[in-house]
């Protein structure tokens, strides 16, 4: 199989993949009217506002912080017909529908025909290609999907209305104040990039201009892997998109792959010492030292600028409600005699050449994938992807570390961290 197109910058397609969505178009099968009489019951997200945003509440186990948009939804179950009827008229209510294709049954699945020839693979990396999934998405005019970025390369195809993309690099992570792992918006921005509140999100001055693309029927856009888009319908829209896990997302997934050599059962300042020696080393390394140049200490005081300041200040999260939970979480029993230093210093070299061969080998991805582009655009892509990836790699291991990152971290009185001298007693 030979990529439909291969690049780290976003696109509109024309060729092959433009002529699949022509065909899909013409054949008037996957139309409002089509699929009103074969798609099954919806279910239906429904809102006053139009700001939708996927959750992963369910899917990510037991979540540490709150989601305090999460009662503005209702999920309601409605027929396909009256769903797309109520689409068409003037919001509000809005209506937001999105499903897998494949789990939409067989009749749906063939009015998609050559849907697998949109997945971003290619030929040289066929044995590790990874998933490639198609979805469904149809929504009310006026619906907006906040900005956020894939794990997965993204082929993009309107069949009805008019969308727009506003699109922003992976090193635009900072200014638009994604939200902490931790909580179930993960991934997503909390900057709403339409009305900026710059108060709560002081890093947005420095957010780079959107590439906009607007998407009528029949046209394709691509957008790579940890590229963040902000999709707003201009009127009632259907799409399919197709999600494929290339190359650039696997070694992405790689490096958080590695098994973290500090137990959780280590006395608090021997974890926190090794913490802040495993991130430095990795910050200090070839792969990554033009990304993010630094110490632990300054990953740890972005991340909280970042993620977590904006949601303390909004009232969203209270480090002081959490206490008792973060002191039992720290009382968990230590080892009777924990290693000395220097095994510790040993066990870590070894997680950390891991990590930095997993950097090595996202860079060669990132250059073949974009063999195409520019040099200075593969960097800035290959830099911003380093800095999604560290971010996540230090609140992964301080969550499992200390249990609730946020909560332990965010209060004013506090520093962001992992086991630096702050000049406290």
């Amino acid at each position: 199989m030979f990529p439909v197109h291969a690049s780290v910058v976003p696109s509109q397609l024309q060729g092959r993949a433009a002529r699949i969505a022509q065909d899909w178009l013409r054949s008037g099968r996957l139309s409002r009217d089509a699929l009103s009489h074969v798609l099954p019951d919806l279910h239906v997200k429904v809102r006053s506002d139009p700001y939708f945003m996927y959750t992963a509440a369910g899917s990510r186990g037991a979540q540490l912080l709150p989601d305090a948009a999460g009662g503005r939804e209702e999920l309601r179950q409605m027929r396909a017909r009256d769903f797309f009827e109520q689409a068409e008229r003037a919001a509000p209510p809005y209506l937001y529908y999105t499903s897998p294709l494949q789990v939409l049954g067989d009749d749906v699945l063939s009015r998609a025909p050559s849907w697998e020839q949109l997945a971003l693979t290619s030929a040289k990396k066929q044995s590790v290609q990874g998933a490639i999934w198609a979805q469904l998405w149809a929504c009310s005019g006026g619906g907006t999907t906040q900005a956020h970025y894939d794990v997965a390369d993204n082929t993009f195809v309107q069949l009805e209305g008019v969308k727009d993309f506003y699109l922003f690099p992976p090193s635009a992570a900072d200014a638009l104040h994604v939200f902490p792992d931790s909580h179930p918006r993960a991934r997503k921005a909390q900057l709403n990039v339409e009305a900026p509140d710059m108060q709560l999100h002081p890093l947005a001055a420095s957010l780079p201009t959107a590439r906009k693309v607007t998407l009528h029927p029949g046209e394709v856009l691509f957008i790579p892997a940890f590229w963040f888009h902000h999709v707003v319908s201009r009127s009632p829209t259907i799409s399919i998109n197709v999600f494929s896990q290339s190359a650039v997302p696997l070694a992405a997934a790689s490096l958080l792959a590695q098994p973290l050599p500090i137990p959780a059962q280590w006395p608090v300042d021997l974890k926190r010492r090794a913490l802040t020696h495993l991130l430095d080393e990795i910050l200090n390394s070839a792969p990554v030292d033009l990304v993010a140049a630094g110490s632990a200490r300054e990953l740890a005081d972005r991340l909280l600028q970042s993620r977590f300041a904006p949601l303390r200040q909004s009232g969203e999260i209270s480090s002081e409600a959490a206490e008792p939970k973060v002191e039992v979480r720290r009382r968990r029993k230590e080892l009777a005699e924990p290693p000395s230093w220097d095994d510790v210093a040993a066990l870590i070299s070894g997680y950390v050449e891991d990590c930095v061969f997993a950097l090595r080998r996202l860079r060669q991805e990132v250059d073949d994938a974009g063999s195409a582009d520019s040099a200075a655009e593969r960097q800035d892509y290959y830099e911003g992807v380093c800095a999604l990836l560290l971010c996540h790699l230090a609140e992964m291991h301080a969550l499992r570390l200390y249990g609730d990152f946020g909560a332990l971290h965010c209060s004013s009185e506090r520093n962001l961290d992992f086991g630096v001298d702050t000049g406290r007693g």
